[in-house]
Parts: C-alpha cells; sequence; structure tokens
C-alpha cells in the first residue's frame, strides 16, 4: 500500500507578504517556528517534548533569522553605465526559501531512526534534483527536527514513537548568487508534485501520485479552473482548522467505537444474566427432581413397611387358625367315639 507525501515549501520575504502570495512566508516567522523558539501556533505543539528536537546550522530561529536578514538587507544594483550600487532590498523580496518534509505518521509510526533519516536524505536530494538552483547544500541554513508536534505518542518518553517532521531553511539563490526565490511560485509546484513521487519510488519508496493542476487547462475549462480553485481553498486550510477536521473525524470514529463497544457489552450482559437465569432454573428443577425422588423412595420404604406387616399378620393369622383347628380336632379325638375313624379324616380337612 503506498502513500501520499507532499513537500510544504514557501519562498521567504523580508517584510510581510500579501494576503494573495499563497506560496510566500516571512523569513522571520519562519525561522522562529523551526527554531528554539516554536514560535507556532498549532495545536498538537506539545513542548514536553521540544528537548527531543534536533538542530543544525541554527538552533535559534532569532539568529538564524538576523544572518539571513543581515545577508540580504542590500543588494548590488548594475547601472545603464555598467556601474554598481547596493540598494536596500524591497520587502517583498525572496531571498530565502523553507522547506517541511513531514511524512504521514500512520505509515512512519513503525520507522526506526535509520530510516527517519534516509526517507530525509532521499527528500531533500530528489528536490534537489528537480529545482538544483535554488535547493542546494550550499544554500541550506538551518535544519531542524521536530519531535513535539503532530500525532502525540502513547509515550512521551520513547522517542522511537514519537511522530517527527524536518525543516530546511536557506537562501534562494542560483550558483552565481543571483536571487532566484521567484520562481518557487504555481507552476514550480506542478512540475514537483509531478516528479517529486516517480523519484521517490526510483529510490524504493511506496509513494503515490500527487494531484497537480493542468493551467493549460484551465484557461480553456471554466469548470475544471473552479474545480481546481475550490480544491486548492480547500488544501489551503490552516494546519489548526486541518487538525480540527481531523480531530472531529477521529473524534466521530471513537464515539462509533465506543457505541458499539457499549452495544457489545450490552449483548454480552444480557447473555450472561440468560445464562445466570438458565442455571438458577436448572438448579431448581434439579432440586425438585432430588424432592421428588426422596419422596418416591420414601413411599416406596413404606409400602416395604406394610408388606412386611401384612406378611407378618397373615402368617400369624395361619398360625393362629392352624392352632384352633388342631384344638378342635384334639378335643373332638377325647371326647367323641371313633376317634382313630375322625383322625383317618384328618388329612381331608383344609385348614387355609
Amino acid at each position: 500500500m503506498g502513500f501520499k507525501c507532499a513537500l510544504q515549501i514557501k519562498g521567504l520575504t523580508i517584510g510581510e507578504p500579501a494576503a494573495s502570495a499563497k506560496h510566500r512566508m516571512n523569513l522571520r516567522k519562519a525561522a522562529m517556528e523551526a527554531g528554539y523558539e516554536r514560535a507556532s501556533r498549532s495545536e498538537t505543539l506539545d513542548r514536553s517534548r521540544s528537548h527531543f528536537n534536533r538542530y543544525s546550522g541554527f538552533t535559534k530561529g532569532r539568529e538564524c533569522a538576523d544572518a539571513m536578514e543581515n545577508a540580504v538587507a542590500f543588494v548590488t544594483v548594475t547601472m545603464k553605465d555598467g556601474s554598481t550600487v547596493q540598494r536596500k532590498s524591497r520587502s517583498d523580496a525572496v531571498p530565502g526559501f523553507a522547506v517541511i518534509c513531514n511524512p504521514p505518521a500512520e505509515i512512519c509510526r513503525s520507522w526506526d531512526d535509520d530510516t527517519y533519516r534516509r526517507f530525509y536524505q532521499d527528500s531533500w536530494e530528489c528536490l534537489s534534483e528537480i529545482k538544483p538552483k535554488i535547493f542546494r547544500d550550499d544554500n541550506l541554513v538551518m535544519t531542524a527536527e521536530h519531535y513535539d508536534e503532530g500525532v502525540p505518542p502513547a509515550d512521551n518518553t520513547d522517542i522511537s514513537q514519537i511522530d517527527r517532521h524536518i525543516h530546511w531553511i536557506g537562501y534562494a539563490r542560483d550558483e552565481d548568487g543571483k536571487w532566484c526565490g521567484n520562481e518557487i511560485d504555481a507552476k514550480f509546484f506542478v512540475e514537483l508534485n509531478r516528479l517529486f513521487p516517480a523519484r521517490m519510488r526510483a529510490r524504493g519508496w511506496e509513494m503515490d501520485d500527487l494531484d497537480t493542476t493542468d493551467f493549460e487547462r484551465s484557461r480553456t475549462d471554466k469548470e475544471y479552473a473552479a474545480e481546481r480553485s475550490a480544491k486548492r481553498r480547500k488544501s489551503g486550510l490552516s494546519v489548526n482548522r486541518h487538525l480540527s477536521r481531523k480531530s472531529h473525524e477521529v473524534q466521530k470514529q471513537a464515539a462509533a467505537i465506543i457505541q458499539q463497544a457499549v452495544q457489545l457489552n450490552t449483548a454480552a450482559t444480557e447473555r450472561m444474566n440468560l445464562a445466570g437465569e438458565l442455571m438458577l432454573e436448572a438448579d431448581a428443577q434439579q432440586q425438585y427432581a432430588r424432592k421428588k425422588l426422596a419422596e418416591l423412595e420414601e413411599k416406596e420404604a413404606e409400602l416395604h413397611r406394610h408388606e412386611k406387616e401384612y406378611r407378618e399378620i397373615v402368617a400369624l393369622g395361619r398360625r393362629a387358625k392352624a392352632e384352633i383347628l388342631s384344638q378342635r380336632i384334639v378335643k373332638q379325638t377325647n371326647s367323641e367315639p371313633n376317634g382313630a375313624e375322625y383322625t383317618r379324616r384328618l388329612p381331608d380337612i383344609d385348614y387355609t
């Protein structure tokens, strides 16, 4: 699965740029945001992690801005007669650049320090290949790698788990020393967004193509021009507004997950309650069965007792009847004549 990473680039001006200058930023503000001062209005800035930040060239943005402003305060102008004079730079001059390389947090969450370093180096080299006139090592003035902004980590003390990005700040001048920051314009970004992903893929990064505007088509296709203009306005949202929207999306996703968890918990509780009811019912049925079994055993024992008593009574009655008959026979034998004849008939008498 590929990912997108668009380099954020601004041409730096000495004074405040015009409100309509989308690709411009005040030099001092850019340096102060990148430097130790961290003059940023980002809602994700967490200064408790700022001690992890790494700098080269300058640490303090104020010192970086002072050095660059002094270096470009005056420009040499060649007059018609061939003579040269020093003149103060215009406030809207573009003597510098600022670049932010910020790979998506969801992609680089598993990256180690070496992977970040390689991605930064490849990104800078690709940018230098696309626009070597400006983005060269000898033009770099300051670099700042930030650990204190972006997606908050689960553990603020584990540097390997912290989202990070890097700033590059430097002079916008060609190899002859001429200022060329004005070339950081809309056409440059079209070329950059077209070439950068392909060059990064050639270096082994699974990077998707970036969206670009066809300016030739925009001149003739009004519907396309309006669509691209709306998209540029949307992409030009401030960091805080963008983060606010992302935060709202995350909150909605979290609410949906919580709702699902509540539903699952309710279902689990219902199942547990049903299981408890079934267990109670089963226990009650077992108790009832044991009670009925005990009653049956008691009745069976009672029947055995009655049967025994009945047998004893029958046996006693038979003995008593036999004794009475025997007494009658003996009496008759002793009192009547022909007793022998009578005695002979005894076997024919039924004693039962």
